[in-house]
Protein backbone atom coordinates (compact mmCIF):
# COMPACT_ATOMS: atom_id res chain seq x y z
CA UNK A 1 0.00 0.00 0.00
CA UNK A 2 1.28 3.57 -0.89
CA UNK A 3 2.45 5.67 2.16
CA UNK A 4 0.70 8.43 1.12
CA UNK A 5 -2.79 6.68 0.55
CA UNK A 6 -1.82 4.86 4.54
CA UNK A 7 -1.49 8.33 5.59
CA UNK A 8 -4.63 9.17 3.99
CA UNK A 9 -6.89 6.72 6.01
CA UNK A 10 -5.16 6.86 8.59
CA UNK A 11 -6.41 10.43 9.04
CA UNK A 12 -10.03 9.55 7.91
CA UNK A 13 -9.96 7.22 10.89
CA UNK A 14 -8.54 9.94 13.19
CA UNK A 15 -11.83 12.01 12.50
CA UNK A 16 -14.03 9.94 13.43
CA UNK A 17 -11.90 7.36 15.88
CA UNK A 18 -13.57 8.34 18.97
CA UNK A 19 -17.05 7.68 17.93
CA UNK A 20 -15.92 3.84 15.86
CA UNK A 21 -13.42 2.39 17.31
CA UNK A 22 -14.70 -0.53 16.81
CA UNK A 23 -14.64 -0.20 13.05
CA UNK A 24 -11.60 0.81 13.12
CA UNK A 25 -9.76 -1.26 14.77
CA UNK A 26 -11.78 -4.20 12.46
CA UNK A 27 -10.15 -2.33 9.10
CA UNK A 28 -7.23 -2.36 10.59
CA UNK A 29 -7.20 -6.12 11.53
CA UNK A 30 -8.27 -6.59 7.74
CA UNK A 31 -5.71 -5.02 6.37
CA UNK A 32 -2.77 -6.90 9.01
CA UNK A 33 -4.53 -10.13 7.79
CA UNK A 34 -3.89 -9.40 4.06
CA UNK A 35 -0.53 -8.48 4.50
CA UNK A 36 -0.85 -4.97 4.30
CA UNK A 37 -0.39 -4.16 7.88
CA UNK A 38 2.59 -4.39 10.22
CA UNK A 39 3.22 -1.69 12.53
CA UNK A 40 2.02 0.26 15.46
CA UNK A 41 -0.74 2.47 15.06
CA UNK A 42 -1.23 5.31 17.49
CA UNK A 43 -4.30 8.32 16.94
CA UNK A 44 -4.24 11.00 19.17
CA UNK A 45 -5.91 14.36 19.83
CA UNK A 46 -3.62 16.81 21.89
CA UNK A 47 -2.59 14.81 24.64
CA UNK A 48 -5.32 12.39 24.27
CA UNK A 49 -4.84 8.64 22.59
CA UNK A 50 -7.94 7.73 20.50
CA UNK A 51 -6.86 4.82 19.90
CA UNK A 52 -3.33 2.83 20.00
CA UNK A 53 -2.31 -0.80 19.31
CA UNK A 54 0.44 -3.14 17.86
CA UNK A 55 -0.12 -4.85 14.48
CA UNK A 56 2.25 -7.91 13.78
CA UNK A 57 5.82 -8.60 14.64
CA UNK A 58 9.17 -7.37 15.39
CA UNK A 59 11.59 -8.99 13.08
CA UNK A 60 11.57 -11.46 9.99
CA UNK A 61 11.53 -14.34 12.12
CA UNK A 62 7.99 -13.56 13.04
CA UNK A 63 8.95 -14.70 16.59
CA UNK A 64 9.07 -11.20 18.50
CA UNK A 65 5.36 -9.87 18.84
CA UNK A 66 5.67 -6.07 18.09
CA UNK A 67 4.81 -3.39 21.28
CA UNK A 68 4.25 -0.46 21.45
CA UNK A 69 7.38 -0.03 23.11
CA UNK A 70 9.54 -1.12 20.57
CA UNK A 71 12.17 1.46 19.11
CA UNK A 72 11.87 1.98 14.84
CA UNK A 73 15.03 3.23 12.96
CA UNK A 74 14.16 6.07 11.00
CA UNK A 75 16.88 5.72 8.38
CA UNK A 76 17.94 8.50 6.50
CA UNK A 77 15.24 10.82 8.28
CA UNK A 78 18.24 11.15 10.73
CA UNK A 79 20.71 13.26 8.43
CA UNK A 80 18.04 15.71 9.36
CA UNK A 81 19.21 16.34 12.79
CA UNK A 82 23.65 17.03 11.68
CA UNK A 83 21.68 19.51 9.48
CA UNK A 84 19.70 21.19 12.27
CA UNK A 85 22.68 21.08 14.60
CA UNK A 86 24.86 22.98 12.43
CA UNK A 87 22.23 25.13 11.61
CA UNK A 88 21.52 26.19 15.26
CA UNK A 89 25.09 26.52 15.55
CA UNK A 90 25.12 29.20 12.78
CA UNK A 91 22.37 30.96 14.71
CA UNK A 92 24.37 30.91 17.65
CA UNK A 93 27.69 32.24 15.59
CA UNK A 94 29.47 29.24 16.15
CA UNK A 95 29.68 27.99 12.39
CA UNK A 96 29.98 29.88 9.30
CA UNK A 97 28.43 28.10 6.19
CA UNK A 98 30.77 29.50 3.80
CA UNK A 99 33.35 28.47 5.43
CA UNK A 100 36.07 25.18 4.64
CA UNK A 101 35.62 22.54 6.92
CA UNK A 102 39.26 22.38 7.03
CA UNK A 103 38.52 25.21 9.83
CA UNK A 104 36.92 22.70 11.83
CA UNK A 105 38.16 19.39 11.56
CA UNK A 106 41.95 20.33 10.02
CA UNK A 107 42.67 16.48 10.68
CA UNK A 108 41.17 16.12 6.99
CA UNK A 109 43.10 15.71 3.72
CA UNK A 110 43.72 18.88 1.13
CA UNK A 111 40.32 18.70 -0.29
CA UNK A 112 39.08 19.98 2.84
CA UNK A 113 39.75 23.51 2.03
CA UNK A 114 37.67 23.45 -0.94
CA UNK A 115 34.79 22.03 1.09
CA UNK A 116 32.42 24.11 2.60
CA UNK A 117 29.72 23.88 5.72
CA UNK A 118 27.39 24.46 2.53
CA UNK A 119 28.32 22.15 0.38
CA UNK A 120 27.89 19.49 2.93
CA UNK A 121 24.43 20.54 3.61
CA UNK A 122 23.35 20.83 -0.16
CA UNK A 123 25.32 16.98 -0.68
CA UNK A 124 27.07 19.34 -3.45
CA UNK A 125 30.81 18.33 -1.87
CA UNK A 126 32.08 15.68 -4.35
CA UNK A 127 32.41 13.80 -1.84
CA UNK A 128 32.05 9.63 -2.80
CA UNK A 129 29.67 7.60 -1.40
CA UNK A 130 30.56 5.36 1.93
CA UNK A 131 31.77 1.78 0.43
CA UNK A 132 29.36 0.16 2.95
CA UNK A 133 29.54 -3.44 0.91
CA UNK A 134 33.38 -3.27 1.21
CA UNK A 135 33.29 -3.06 4.82
CA UNK A 136 30.78 -5.32 5.23
CA UNK A 137 31.88 -7.74 3.11
CA UNK A 138 35.07 -8.16 5.14
CA UNK A 139 33.10 -8.18 8.56
CA UNK A 140 34.37 -4.65 9.59
CA UNK A 141 32.00 -2.90 11.39
CA UNK A 142 31.87 1.18 10.13
CA UNK A 143 32.32 2.97 13.12
CA UNK A 144 32.85 6.67 13.54
CA UNK A 145 36.58 6.32 13.55
CA UNK A 146 37.21 3.46 10.51
CA UNK A 147 35.04 5.90 8.56
CA UNK A 148 37.17 8.70 9.80
CA UNK A 149 40.32 6.64 8.84
CA UNK A 150 38.60 5.96 5.26
CA UNK A 151 37.88 10.16 4.61
CA UNK A 152 41.83 10.95 5.73
CA UNK A 153 43.53 7.91 3.71
CA UNK A 154 41.14 7.51 0.66
CA UNK A 155 39.07 8.83 -1.72
CA UNK A 156 39.70 12.09 -3.70
CA UNK A 157 36.33 14.40 -4.75
CA UNK A 158 34.52 13.11 -7.36
CA UNK A 159 33.46 16.61 -9.09
CA UNK A 160 34.82 20.18 -7.66
CA UNK A 161 32.82 21.34 -4.44
CA UNK A 162 29.33 23.41 -5.60
CA UNK A 163 29.35 22.14 -9.23
CA UNK A 164 27.32 18.61 -8.99
CA UNK A 165 25.52 16.64 -6.51
CA UNK A 166 26.11 13.62 -4.78
CA UNK A 167 24.29 11.65 -1.90
CA UNK A 168 26.63 10.69 0.25
CA UNK A 169 26.89 9.55 3.82
CA UNK A 170 29.85 11.05 4.39
CA UNK A 171 28.39 14.66 4.74
CA UNK A 172 25.91 13.95 7.63
CA UNK A 173 29.12 12.36 9.36
CA UNK A 174 31.05 14.80 8.81
CA UNK A 175 28.52 17.51 9.88
CA UNK A 176 28.43 15.60 13.44
CA UNK A 177 32.05 15.72 13.97
CA UNK A 178 32.27 19.51 13.16
CA UNK A 179 29.45 19.65 15.44
CA UNK A 180 31.28 17.34 18.37
CA UNK A 181 34.41 19.52 17.91
CA UNK A 182 32.50 22.54 18.54
CA UNK A 183 30.50 22.00 20.99
CA UNK A 184 33.01 19.26 23.41
CA UNK A 185 29.93 17.22 23.29
CA UNK A 186 29.31 13.04 21.95
CA UNK A 187 26.58 14.34 18.79
CA UNK A 188 23.46 11.88 20.61
CA UNK A 189 24.42 14.06 23.84
CA UNK A 190 24.16 17.10 22.11
CA UNK A 191 20.45 16.05 20.43
CA UNK A 192 19.41 15.40 23.97
CA UNK A 193 20.27 18.48 25.47
CA UNK A 194 19.36 20.81 22.48
CA UNK A 195 16.74 18.83 20.74
CA UNK A 196 14.89 16.23 22.88
CA UNK A 197 14.27 17.25 26.52
CA UNK A 198 13.85 20.69 25.84
CA UNK A 199 10.84 19.33 24.02
CA UNK A 200 9.73 16.21 26.46
CA UNK A 201 11.02 14.08 23.81
CA UNK A 202 11.36 10.93 25.95
CA UNK A 203 12.18 7.49 24.62
CA UNK A 204 14.47 7.84 21.75
CA UNK A 205 17.98 5.87 21.44
CA UNK A 206 20.33 7.25 19.08
CA UNK A 207 22.26 4.32 18.08
CA UNK A 208 26.02 5.20 17.54
CA UNK A 209 27.13 1.78 15.64
CA UNK A 210 25.96 0.32 12.42
CA UNK A 211 25.17 -2.63 11.95
CA UNK A 212 23.42 -2.55 15.38
CA UNK A 213 24.64 -4.18 18.35
CA UNK A 214 21.58 -4.53 20.60
CA UNK A 215 18.37 -4.85 18.78
CA UNK A 216 16.20 -6.23 21.49
CA UNK A 217 13.88 -3.42 21.50
CA UNK A 218 14.29 -2.54 17.64
CA UNK A 219 11.31 -3.59 15.28
CA UNK A 220 13.72 -4.72 12.54
CA UNK A 221 12.06 -3.97 8.88
CA UNK A 222 10.90 -7.26 6.97
CA UNK A 223 9.53 -8.03 3.39
CA UNK A 224 7.99 -11.03 4.42
CA UNK A 225 4.49 -12.50 3.92
CA UNK A 226 3.96 -9.00 1.54
CA UNK A 227 4.97 -6.55 4.17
Amino acid sequence: MPRYLFAGILLSLWVGCHQQPREVDGYLEALFDQGLLNGNVLIARGDSILYQRSFGFADPTEERPLTIFHHFAIGSIQKEFPAAAIMLLVEEGLVELEAPIAEYLPELPAWSRQVTIRHLLQYSSGLPEVDWEKWFGRSVPPDQETILDRLVHGPALLFPPGTDYSYTHYSPFLLQRIVERITALPFPVFLEEEFFYPHGMEGISVMEHYPYRDTARMALPSTSRGR
